[in-house]
């Protein structure tokens, strides 16, 4: 029977291949396969495509990453270029400020203060040192081309302004840098570029460097130092220092161009906002990209350079080109490979496929001509000859097969109409036996049933008081446990009481001694007071001796400087202490007002811990009494369980009973099934071999 669907599909290929169907043998023969979708240019397509995307890959991602590479090369490289160039540029601005410094310690201009404060009326000896320190100044413009001016801006109405290479400015009190250079108490102040210069008395774009200088005598400040540079000096200091078509900017703290090869970009903000000590970023600018590389100075000053990106990357052009043309080459080698296997393999494919077309139609005489090839064409073609041989073979066998079926088939259809009859008899008294059966089955499950009923009942009973006597044991633990918490927390709370008022005594001790630290610096400020009266003395005797005390009159400027010094540390110190006592006063008072809470939580943790004892003595009885009631309970079940287990051997052997006559009937009834299942299968089998008989008659040999 296994072998019914495959013979039926078999009889019915053959039923389509006869003269009058749709799918004849010569209808079949003239079927044409697309070219379009043939193996051969499948695999042409696959070869192509597959070495065509490969070689892109490679070529594509290699010229990435050596772009990539390149371009971070030149990034770090320009960086350090204005990292290099920045210090040269310090050096520069360094010079100019040691020239600032050398200026502010020339003997004439404590000469120039000494003549106007001690000698008002001496006009000869002025206008001397007035000539003398003129010809100094002179002599630091004359030697350095790039300074444009030199001033000294008198802070008073006692000493006279000076300026060598301009005229002296007005009016400049209240210039920021003016400003700038007065809160920095003698520290130098550079002033970014403007059309005019600082003074605003020049013809050309000029920056500065301003400084106080203080009067020797007096050490207050008696000059502004003004020291007006030439902007095209910034220019000469990094001109090429990115190399060709790059531009160098000098930025300020707020980033507003100090220098540039541009004027009129001078005195702007920069376009792009820089942070860092230095980098090297990629950005566009007016639609080119350019790469800005910059370095901050010691000041908050920033030197900037700005390059085209696409000179800097030209090399990578030449990738490109070797890119594109290995993708060609690819290309080519593609299409060649291609055809070579589509010609090698698709072909015989093809012809292989038209002979399994004559094969299906029943010529099976026909045979591959490939079966000499070495490859797996030529073992595809031997394995084509060799089952059409096999089906030859087997063809000539099922002729002889078909007629021992047809005489096999007329003998069992006679043995089954034999065999139906016997079933039908024993059928009719299997199903009586099983009728008695069923009913004593029934009454059995109704009485087991009752008994079943009783038991879950009797077991939910045992399961509730399980689950009271354990809730029961966990409530005991937890009042135990929650006992010997409390007693625990008790003595912790003691320990911390303890603690508390330790911490109160080294807390007052501490505050007895932030009072004696308060007068030792009572002590060290009437020292400090003392030393600077010392020094002004010491300087006020210097001043006396003239030229032989100016050495004495630079160690008590010094001194005083460290009794100032030393006067402002005391008085931080000072605050400091008054403030470490009044948070001492506060700790104080907030562990005295904490010391009463802590009494009262040691009073309410001795009332829970006698709570949770009693809570675990009344459960201990209840466990006891629980016991008890679930003893009964079980003796109960025990009971229950015999009257069950006897209801249901009972039930057992009645089912069983009826099980094997049900199970008796049922055999009979599929033995008639089978009986005459048989005999349709007879002729039906008789009908299959003659209709067998005639298919094999038209397949040639």
């Amino acid at each position: 029977m296994k072998n019914r669907p495959k013979m039926l599909t078999f009889l019915e290929r053959s039923k389509s291949n006869e003269p009058g169907s749709s799918k004849s043998p010569e209808r079949m023969n003239k079927t044409t396969i697309d070219p379009t979708r043939s193996i051969g240019m499948r695999l042409f397509l696959y070869f192509f495509l597959v070495i065509v995307v490969s070689v892109s890959c490679v070529g594509f991602l290699s010229y990435d990453r050596s772009r990539q590479l390149i371009e971070t090369q030149v990034e770090d490289a320009k960086r350090l270029t204005a990292v290099q160039a920045a210090d040269k540029m310090e050096l520069v601005l360094q010079q100019y400020e040691d020239t600032s410094l050398e200026i502010m310690l020339l003997p004439e201009i404590a000469e120039l203060s000494t003549s106007y404060r001690l000698y008002p009326d001496d006009i000869m000896r002025q206008l001397e040192v007035r000539r003398e320190l003129e010809t100094r100044l002179n002599t630091y413009t004359f030697s350095d081309s790039s300074i444009a001016s030199v001033h000294l801006l008198s802070l008073d109405d006692v000493m006279p302004s000076m300026s060598i290479g301009g005229p002296t400015p007005s009016d400049i009190s209240e210039a920021p840098w003016f400003q700038a250079a007065l809160q920095n108490d003698g520290k130098g102040v550079w002033i970014p570029s403007t059309a005019d210069g600082p003074s605003g008395t020049l013809t050309s774009v000029a920056f500065g460097y301003a400084r106080v200088i203080k009067d020797q005598g007096t050490f207050n400040a008696s000059y502004v130092y003004l020291m007006e540079l030439r902007e095209s000096r910034l220019q000469e200091v990094v001109a090429g220092a990115l190399g060709e078509g790059a531009r160098m900017y000098l930025l300020d703290a707020s980033g507003n161009v100090v220098s540039s090869d541009d004027k009129a970009e001078i005195g702007t903000p920069f376009a792009i906002p820089l942070q860092g000590d230095s980098a090297a970023l990629e950005e566009t600018i007016e639609g080119q990209e350019m790469l800005i590389a910059h370095s901050q100075l010691t000041g908050g000053w920033r030197l900037v350079g700005v390059q085209p990106f696409a000179p800097l990357v030209a090399g990578t052009q030449t990738i490109w080109n070797v890119t594109i043309g290995m993708l060609v080459a690819g290309i080519v080698a593609a299409i060649v490979i291609g055809f070579m296997v589509a010609r090698q393999i698709g072909t015989p494919l093809r012809r292989m496929s038209g002979l399994m077309k004559q094969a299906e139609g029943g010529d099976l005489a026909v045979q591959s001509p490939y079966a000499k090839r070495r490859d797996e064409i030529g073992t595809l073609a031997t394995g084509f000859n060799e089952m059409l041989a096999n089906i030859r073979a087997l063809v000539e066998d099922s002729h002889a097969s078909v007629r021992d079926v047809m005489s096999t088939a007329e003998e069992l259809g006679e043995a089954s109409r034999r065999t139906a009859t016997s079933a039908k008899e024993i059928a009719i008294a299997t199903e009586q036996i099983a009728i008695g059966a069923s009913n004593v089955a029934v009454e059995a499950e109704k009485v087991t049933d009752v008994t079943s009923d009783m038991g879950s009942k009797m077991a939910t009973t045992v399961q509730a008081n399980e689950h009271m006597a354990s809730a029961a044991a966990d409530i005991r633990e937890s009042s135990r446990q929650g006992a010997e918490y409390m007693r625990e927390l008790s003595e912790k709370t003691a320990e911390t009481e303890q603690l508390t008022v330790s911490m109160v005594s080294k807390v007052e001790e501490l505050q007895k001694s932030t009072a004696s630290i308060r007068d030792i610096l009572a002590l060290l400020n009437n020292i400090t007071k003392q030393t600077n009266i010392l020094s002004l003395n010491a300087t006020i005797e210097a001043a006396r001796a003239g030229e032989a005390g100016r050495g004495f009159m630079v160690v008590a400027d010094e001194i005083r400087k460290l009794a100032d010094q030393s006067k402002q540390s005391i008085e931080t110190v000072a605050t400091i202490t008054d403030r470490i006592r009044s948070e001492i006063e506060e700790t104080v008072g907030l562990m005295g007002r904490a010391y009463p809470l802590f009494q009262e939580q040691i009073a309410s943790v001795k009332q829970s811990n006698e709570i949770f004892l009693s809570v675990n003595d009344r459960m201990a009885e209840f466990t006891t009494q629980l016991d008890a009631v679930s003893d009964a309970v079980l003796q109960l079940e025990t009971t229950q369980r015999t009257l069950s287990e006897a209801m249901s051997s009972v039930s057992a052997v009645a089912e069983e009973s009826s099980a094997t006559t049900e199970e008796v009937a049922s055999l009979s009834t599929d033995q008639l099934q089978v009986g005459e299942s048989l005999v349709g299968l007879a002729g039906r089998l008789e009908d299959v071999s003659k209709r067998l008989r005639d298919t094999l008659n038209k397949f040639r040999l």
